[in-house]
């Protein structure tokens, strides 16, 4: 993960004590549908006292630059560049070179298996309470896996290996599954969208 680069397990001051890094700042960073949220007010307010009582202050100066210049778009872009390398490489490389950051790292599947195994809990748990129990996998004829992160080895092996691999099926249109799926869920509930 790189949020360690971003100082995620950095700490500030704060009224004569250090407090950890507000995780929202990341969580609203790192995902599609939140990033745009920050202005400037908001990016100088909530920085001044983390920026400068850092325990790390390079790194949370690369978080504030990344904001700033409105760069979470292309920074997630390198990292699914690098998702997408691991769906069939054992490492892959990210390196962000806007603004000479010094955003580099290595990931290796290993480390994205680690990341991954709480939520692939949570889809394993869902799945299981959506056909009814763990025993009722074999009533099932195919499992599609669809979206991006569905390439994902660990997820493929997670789910494969509940399922028995031989009923998955992997659909070859991931990129907008998802989205076709959520129309089609509005259609047939006769759900307006705005």
């Amino acid at each position: 993960s790189l949020s360690p680069l971003l100082g995620i397990n950095s700490t500030f001051e704060s009224f004569d004590r250090r407090l950890p890094m507000p995780i929202h700042i990341y969580r609203d960073v790192c995902m599609w549908n939140t990033m745009h949220l920050w202005d400037k007010k908001k990016l100088s307010d909530e920085f001044s006292d983390y920026l400068f009582k850092s325990s790390d202050p390079v790194a949370v100066h690369r978080l504030r630059a990344i904001i700033e210049n409105k760069l979470s778009h292309s920074l997630l872009e390198h990292v699914r560049e690098c998702k997408h390398e691991l769906s069939s490489n054992r490492s892959a490389e990210i390196n962000f070179t806007e603004l000479n950051l010094g955003i580099n790292k290595i990931v290796t599947q290993d480390e994205i298996s680690k990341t991954l195994a709480p939520p692939v809990d949570k889809i394993i748990q869902v799945l299981e309470k959506t056909i009814g129990g763990e025993d009722k996998y074999n009533l099932v004829d195919k499992f599609i896996l669809t979206g991006g992160s569905s390439r994902v080895k660990y997820i493929e092996q997670r789910v494969s290996e509940k399922t028995g691999g031989c009923k998955l099926l992997m659909d070859t249109n991931f990129y907008d599954s998802v989205s076709k799926g959520l129309s089609l869920f509005a259609y047939y509930n006769k759900l307006t969208i705005l």
